[in-house]
């Protein structure tokens, strides 16, 4: 899906493979360019290319649509045109585009277990399960397939990217229809631990509030309350029961069993009941800090290398209006300048989320704990302290600022 219409992928990198490198705890991607192809939309008809562009697909600005038009970057029926061509019915529309992905954390990704059908991990937060907006090679299933050497890998249900926990994979897709039906047949059951702002105010609470999509571009929910959004939401409900509070951090933990598959369902409701997740930004929750040193990284640094290949005169965009079209995630419309306040939005690589428990039919699986179940009372602290080196630093500033810098 680019930019809210599907199109087709033609090819994904020169080589068909990823060429990651990584900088201490960060794992990156080397640009690449990308054809996105699709067939004109009825509601083009009649404009010109330039304007269906500009208008259409946000992620750049009219300057970089008539350059990359004139230059045969943008192709329609395997042709350059000019960006005055008018669209018909039937036009294959072709954009060969640089991919710039966004850097996740470098840790290698812990199988819990694996037969002959299953397989599960415990995924860490900061990166996504499947492709999905900016992220094609940066994910769980691309990670798997080309560095554990899993031909083919397929996700049994969803885990947001910020989430970290178990993640139920297969390598059979008749897998998958086993295990919605056992969803269905409520023989599925999920616990994930959470830790909130505040002081919860239930030791243990069924909460039934029915949410619904208030858009999905920006893959944003919340709970419905008048006629109008009762009227697209869907029944949403979610057992918490509370494990302890602190006093000196002012938070809580959580054991939260979901008894429906809404997307985001826990962070709506959390967020809803006045103690959003700690770091959960879209949904209420305060920017404590990432505790990127906490995971074991992979142990190399293999600085990138300039592609001898990529043409100079071909450019990124000056400005992104948005992160990612993932209707999993939500990163809101960020405007900002290199080290003000807003930028450590961009900066958030986990939420306090964990999906800890599955019980999959008469088999149950579990995860190790995150390091924030413990009250420890320096640990927020701690992680506001923590040192980011300049390198990294500048690595990931160079990526914000790629996205989402100002006209």
């Amino acid at each position: 899906e680019y930019m809210g219409v599907i199109m087709q992928k033609s090819t994904e990198s020169e080589s068909g493979k990823p060429q990651y490198y990584y900088t201490e705890t960060l794992r990156h991607v080397k640009d690449y360019f990308y054809n996105y192809r699709t067939f004109a939309k009825q509601r083009w008809y009649g404009k010109t290319l330039l304007e269906a562009f500009v208008k259409e697909f946000q992620a750049y600005d009219e300057e970089y649509y008539k350059n990359a038009i004139a230059d045969g970057r943008i192709l329609v029926n395997k042709k350059k045109v000019e960006p005055s061509y008018i669209v018909k019915n039937g036009d294959n529309i072709e954009h060969s585009a640089l991919r710039k992905e966004p850097p996740v954390y470098n840790v290698t990704i812990p199988i819990v277990e694996r037969n002959d059908e299953i397989v599960v991990i415990d995924k860490p937060p900061s990166i996504p399960v499947h492709q999905c907006g900016s992220y094609f090679y940066n994910t769980i299933l691309s990670i798997m397939q080309h560095e554990q050497g899993f031909k083919e890998v397929y996700a049994l249900h969803r885990l947001d990217r910020l989430t970290s926990g178990l993640l139920m994979l297969t390598t059979n897709e008749e897998q998958s229809v086993k295990f919605h039906q056992a969803i269905k047949d409520s023989q599925v059951e999920k616990m994930y631990m959470a830790r909130v702002h505040g002081n919860f105010p239930y030791d243990e609470i069924n909460w039934e509030k029915p949410t619904y999509c208030v858009s999905h571009k920006l893959g944003k929910y919340d709970v419905a309350e008048t006629p109008e959004q009762l009227a697209k939401s869907k029944e949403t409900i979610t057992r918490f029961k509370k494990v302890w509070y602190d006093a000196h951090s002012d938070t809580s933990l959580l054991e939260c069993y979901p008894k429906t598959g809404r997307t985001h369902q826990i962070r709506v409701h959390l967020k809803s009941l006045k103690c959003s997740i700690v770091n959960d930004i879209p949904y209420g929750g305060k920017f404590i800090g990432n505790h990127l040193m906490k995971y074991q990284t992979q142990g190399k640094v293999i600085p990138e290398k300039k592609d001898e290949e990529t043409k100079d005169d071909v450019k990124p965009p000056t400005k992104r209006v948005k992160l990612e079209e993932d209707p999993e995630e939500s990163i809101e419309k960020v405007d900002f300048e290199e080290g003000s306040e807003e930028t450590s939005n961009y900066f958030v690589k986990e939420i306090w989320l964990h999906s800890f428990r599955y019980r999959f039919l008469d088999k149950v699986y579990q995860s190790n704990p995150p390091y924030w179940v413990e009250k420890c009372p320096e640990l927020f602290q701690k992680l506001s302290l923590i040192h980011i080196s300049e390198p990294t630093r500048q690595a990931e500033i160079s990526y914000a600022v790629f996205c989402l810098k100002k006209k």
